[in-house]
């Protein structure tokens, strides 16, 4: 993860600048000599464990918070969705940072599996063949429900546009 190195205020934070290849691009778009190597995801899952067991959970786990440094080693950053669960905890604490770690694992072999093929565990393949359960919940809500909305709200801004047209036609 990047060095802090300053936080001048509440909503300011000065973090190390990390100098390299940038996200980790999607395997079925680019070039294959473009890919990170499976070291790195390698490293990654290293690195994922090694927060896991200080009771960090990601949370967002996705290529864009992934960064691929010049040295080769694969960077996390935006952990605003991420979970602390350290000391005494609650069964429901508990219960959903399990799942987090788990998306978080999901993710990282799912990036891995689209950069180097062929390249994941009997146990990784057998992951990505179990989407977790709120995982699945949260692309249906997504899919059908989320955009469902926003394309219902844009109709509504239409239609709220030609009745405000019409009025004002019929007044002149």
């Amino acid at each position: 993860m990047p060095r802090l190195y300053d936080m001048p205020d509440r909503d300011t934070l000065l973090m190390e600048f990390v100098a390299g290849h940038g996200y980790v691009p999607d395997g079925r778009d680019s070039d294959v000599t473009a890919l990170p190597p499976v070291a790195f995801f390698e490293e990654l899952k290293g690195l994922l464990q090694t927060i896991h067991q200080r009771g960090i959970s990601h949370g967002d786990m996705r290529r864009r918070n992934v960064l691929w440094a010049d040295d080769g080693r694969p960077v996390l950053i935006d952990f605003g969705l991420s979970l602390s669960c350290n000391g005494r905890l609650s069964f429901l604490r508990r219960a959903v940072f399990k799942l987090c770690r788990r998306a978080d694992l999901f993710a990282v072999v799912k990036m891995q599996e689209s950069c180097c093929p062929g390249s994941l565990t009997a146990e990784e393949e057998r992951l990505l063949t179990e989407i977790p359960w709120h995982l699945r919940v949260g692309r249906f809500l997504k899919q059908r429900i989320y955009r469902r909305f926003l394309k219902q709200r844009v109709w509504r801004r239409r239609l709220e546009r030609l009745r405000r047209g019409s009025t004002t036609t019929k007044s002149c």
